[in-house]
This record gives C-alpha cells, structure tokens and sequence, in this order.
C-alpha cells in the first residue's frame, strides 16, 4: 500500500502543475508585421509609454533634407560629366594635341585635371557653339584663342626679361601680336553682324507674312461668319435618339 502511494502522489502533483499552467493567462503574441511595398521604409513599434515625438520627426525631416539636398548635387555631378565628355569629343576632333595633354594629366594628377577641365570648358564654350551655327566665326575664335595664349606668353618673358634688347624685341612680338588679334576682333563683330542681319531678314518675312494674313481674315470677317454660322445651324444632332 505505502509503495502504491508513493508511486501514484507524484503522478497527482504532476497533474495539478500541469492544469494550473494551462489555466494562467499567457501573454499576448505581438502580431507579424505586414511587409512593405518596395521602396517603402519598414517603421519599428514605438514601446508602451513613448510616442512619436518632435525628436523623431526632426530625425526624419533632417534625413528626409539630406535626400532631397543630394539629388541637385548629382544631376550637377552628371552635368558635368556630360560636359566634359562632349568638350573631350570636340578636342579629339580638332585639337588632338590638347585632348592628349589632358588624358595624360588626368592619369597623374586628378584634382589639377579637375582644375584644368573647368578652364576649357570655359575657354571652348563660344566655339564649340558657333561651330553648329557659324563655322567661320568658329574659326575666327580659335585663331584668337591661340592669339591669347602667345599674348601671356609674351607678357611673361618680358616680365622675366633682364636684357633691354630681349625686351624690346619681345615687345614688337606682343605688338604684332595685338594688331593680329585687333584684326580679328573686327572680323568677329563683322561676322556677328552678318548673323544677326539674316535673322533680322527672316524675321522680317515672318512680320511680313503675319500682316497680310491679318489683313485677309479682316477682308473675309462676313464671309466667315456665314459659313459657322451655316455650320452650326445645318449640323446634325449629335445625340442618337434611336
């Protein structure tokens, strides 16, 4: 009998453990979060007693302006690289020398690149233009560009110069540098006038044929207003009744 007890009082306690486990409240499973739709951001629970508060939503606003303050930066970026890329083209085409002394300084010294590329870009601007619209001014420039660079150098060694002679003769260089240059200036603004002296003939013709097209719908007013109105009235209902 003692044996039978000791072997069925652990069975009981086993028992009751077991129900009163069953019947203690378990705590609540949190739902899954729903997964978001691409590109959008997945939004941690706040814990019980915090709210969203302004520290949050300063949080936000100040990532949300990094974002939309970088995106200018790279069209700017991209813009750039666009340019360069045409201005690289260009040379290629018709100053080889150039384009290579700017590949080679691009292997070797980036940020001097950097430097240099936003000179030329400047510098080809005028006749990378005209050079669609007006070919011979585009050569007028180009002249005067070269004019430019051995008008610098000449100021150069003269400022260098420790001879009176050397001088004087770098002088007369840079003069007829000067009258060279004036030549082409003249040239420039001849060329310039010429252009805008075509586009001030056809936009005369445009005035022209605008005028006599007002001065014949003014003739036609009456004749005009009878065949609308012939329209109007002899047109079928457009609504189908049937």
């Amino acid at each position: 009998m003692k044996s039978l007890i000791k072997f069925v009082l652990p069975l009981i306690l086993l028992t009751a453990v077991l129900v009163i486990a069953q019947d203690a409240p378990s705590e609540p499973r949190q739902p899954r979060q729903p997964v978001p739709p691409p590109g959008q951001e997945i939004t941690e629970p706040m814990p019980d007693g915090e709210t969203d508060g302004p520290d949050v939503e300063r949080n936000r606003g100040m990532r949300e302006h990094r974002r939309q303050k970088d995106m200018p930066k790279e069209g700017f970026r991209q813009q750039i690289r666009e340019k360069e890329n045409e201005l690289m083209t260009w040379l290629e085409q018709n100053d080889p020398n150039k384009a290579k002394e700017l590949k080679a300084l691009k292997e070797t010294d980036l940020r001097a690149y950097t430097r240099r590329m936003m000179f030329e870009m400047r510098n080809y601007k005028a006749i990378m233009d005209a050079q669609e619209s007006n070919p011979a001014l585009a050569e007028v420039l180009k002249k005067d560009m070269v004019l430019k660079q051995q008008r610098n150098q000449l100021l150069e060694q003269i400022k260098n110069a420790k001879d009176e002679a050397q001088k004087q003769e770098l002088t007369e260089q840079l003069k007829d540098v000067l009258e060279q240059r004036f030549d082409l200036i003249v040239q420039k603004k001849q060329l310039r006038y010429e252009d805008l002296k075509k586009r001030l003939e056809e936009l005369q013709k445009i005035v022209n044929a605008s005028q006599t097209e007002l001065e014949t719908i003014k003739d036609e007013k009456a004749e005009q207003v009878e065949k609308h109105l012939e329209e109007l009235l002899d047109s079928p209902e457009k609504i189908d009744w049937n």
